[in-house]
């Protein structure tokens, strides 16, 4: 069952990703991306717009659900724009766990942000909650022709409960890319734009850390230290999206 919803992804991200680029100039827009990562406090931040960045984060509750997002800086205006986002949150799965997205129009998130009318999302997410130590998350606008979605903005907005106290980085990938794997923004001339930069993050689950020692509201923040780090550039790939499991 795994692998054929794997393959189903597979096949309409890819289709996707084809129609969407259809009838575009593939020499129009930029094709990089300044900068994603992970900001553990979602205070201030839009579909649109976002506050400030927070990469460390200790004292968290066990047991209290907390939010994160994966956000994207500096989305060039391209043809096509940004139209989706693909990755894996990378966790220890022994000290926290992904409890639920929280994406589409509800947010929004970026890149359903500019037409929300006509958007047609295509979402699918590893099961939850999850303590594999990876969580697969796509989500994709079908909408054609596509929005062009640029600027700053989220991305997707995770749910995550500490389980026990320790400390864990949280990193983000995407199996689908290479060079090295970074977070997939789907969309520009290639069919993803590359990654300038990746900001990652450190968590403390019911111990201290350097940074905010206080959750934004919902309930409370994250797990554990090692330090934010920065992953360089990828080359471009016109890899299709993909995704494990609905």
């Amino acid at each position: 069952m795994r692998k054929l919803a794997l393959g189903l992804v597979l096949s309409i991200a890819g289709a996707a990703a084809i129609v969407l680029s259809a009838g575009h100039d593939a020499t129009a827009g930029g094709n990089s991306v300044t900068q994603t990562g992970i900001d553990l406090d979602v205070t201030g931040n839009t579909g649109n717009s976002l506050g400030t960045i927070e990469s460390t984060l200790g004292n968290i509750p066990l047991n209290t659900p907390f939010e994160i997002d994966i956000y994207a800086k500096g989305v060039p205006v391209a043809d096509p724009g940004l139209n989706g986002v693909g990755g894996e949150l990378i966790f220890d799965g022994s000290i926290v766990e992904v409890i639920n997205p929280v994406i589409t129009q509800a947010l929004p998130v970026l890149h359903y942000s500019h037409d929300t009318a006509n958007i047609i999302p295509f979402e699918v997410f590893d099961p939850r909650p999850n303590s594999t130590g990876i969580f697969r998350f796509d989500s994709i606008d079908l909408q054609i022709p596509d929005a062009s979605e640029s600027g700053d903005g989220v991305l997707i907005r995770l749910t995550l409960q500490c389980k026990a106290e320790g400390v864990t980085h949280l990193g983000i990938t995407d199996v689908s890319t290479s060079d090295p794997p970074t977070l997939g923004v789907l969309g520009g001339p290639n069919g993803f734009f590359d990654v300038e930069q990746e900001l990652e993050a450190d968590i403390g689950c019911g111990v201290p850390l350097g940074g905010t020692t206080t959750p934004a509201p919902i309930s409370a923040p994250p797990c554990a230290r090692r330090s934010a780090r920065c992953v360089p550039a990828r080359k471009s790939s016109t890899r299709p999206l993909c995704a494990t499991a609905t």
